[in-house]
């Protein structure tokens, strides 16, 4: 999927500051319901760019190329690389 490669790809050339795990967050979140993400964070914490990113991840089952396959490949990327640990989790 479109929106999740380029979550990835913005992920990676963050590095493993705040926005990048915002990011992160946003991404499991749109790939499965038992992770959250803060608005308030997206709302301070991410230039526009970003939060456009986020808005896409938002209407993900909405995308021509939506696939499972690649939202659980996303959750395994976002757990092997270490984006998971601080992941909020949805009560």
């Amino acid at each position: 999927m479109k929106s999740l490669d380029k979550a990835k790809q913005k992920i990676a050339e963050m590095g493993k500051c705040k926005a990048a795990y915002t990011v992160a967050h946003a991404a499991a979140s749109a790939c499965n319901q038992n992770y959250g993400v803060s608005l308030l964070r997206i709302s301070a914490g991410l230039d526009y760019q970003n939060k456009k990113l986020v808005a896409e991840l938002f209407n993900i089952t909405k995308q021509p190329d939506y696939s499972n396959a690649d939202q659980e490949e996303m959750m395994n990327w976002l757990s092997e690389n270490g984006w998971l640990e601080s992941t909020p989790k949805a009560i």
